[in-house]
C-alpha cells in the first residue's frame, strides 16, 4: 500500500519545495549578474582589423602634464599582430590632428633579422634610418617597446588625456585600417589637490 501525504499537509510541503527551488535559482543568477557586471576590459586602448593584421592597445602616450600642445610631437604605441602566412609592412601613419608622422623601424639584434622583427639600416651617424616596419608571418612587433616607434609631428590641436584622434594605418599588403585612438590616461594616479579651506 503507498505512502499517501493529506491534501493540506501535501500542499504545505510542496510549496516549501518550490520556495527553495525558487531561492536557489535566484542566488545562481545573482551570482552571475554580479560577476559579469565587475568585468572589465583588459586592453584599455584602440584595437583594428585589416586582413591578417591586427593592430591592438593602441594609445597616444600619456603627454607631459596631461596635454599635447599645439605643435609638440606625440608618440603612438601599439602591438600590430600579423595572422597570416606572408609578412606585410606599415607603411603610412595618417592623423588630422598632426601634419606629418616619423616611422622609425628597430635594429635587428643579430646579423640577420628573426620573424617578426623590424629591420633598418643605420645612418653613417649611428642613428636609425626612417623607413617601414615590417612583421613577419605569424609574428607580431610591439611598436612601443621593441624600438620601432610611430610619432606624430606637428600636432594641430590641444589633445589632452582621454580625448580621442582619428588616425589612418596603412599597410603595404593588407590595406589601411582608421581607428579613433585615445590619449593614455597617466600611469598613476594623479595627487589630489589639498584644500586650503578651513574646516
Amino acid at each position: 500500500m503507498g505512502c499517501r501525504i493529506s491534501g493540506r499537509r501535501g500542499r504545505v510541503a510542496l510549496a516549501g519545495v518550490a520556495i527553495g527551488v525558487a531561492v536557489l535559482t535566484a542566488g545562481c543568477a545573482a551570482g552571475q549578474i554580479a560577476q559579469t557586471a565587475e568585468e572589465v576590459p583588459g586592453v584599455p586602448g584602440a584595437q583594428g582589423t585589416v586582413g591578417p593584421i591586427q593592430v591592438h592597445n593602441v594609445t597616444l602616450a600619456y603627454p607631459q602634464g596631461g596635454v599635447y600642445q599645439v605643435g609638440s610631437t606625440a608618440r603612438l604605441q601599439f602591438v600590430i599582430v600579423n595572422t597570416g602566412q606572408q609578412a606585410d609592412q606599415l607603411v603610412g601613419v595618417s592623423s588630422g590632428s598632426a601634419t606629418g608622422v616619423r616611422l622609425a623601424p628597430s635594429a635587428p639584434s643579430g646579423p640577420t633579422a628573426q620573424p617578426g622583427q623590424s629591420t633598418a639600416s643605420a645612418s653613417p651617424s649611428g642613428k636609425l634610418a626612417s623607413g617601414p616596419i615590417t612583421v613577419g608571418p605569424q609574428a607580431n612587433v610591439n611598436v612601443y617597446g621593441s624600438g620601432a616607434s610611430v610619432v606624430l609631428t606637428g600636432i594641430v590641436r590641444e589633445l589632452r588625456s582621454s580625448q580621442q584622434s582619428t588616425i589612418t594605418f596603412r599597410f603595404a599588403k593588407a590595406g589601411t585600417l582608421t581607428i579613433a585612438v585615445p590619449v593614455a590616461p597617466a600611469a598613476s594616479e594623479l595627487p589630489k589637490e589639498t584644500s586650503t579651506a578651513s574646516e
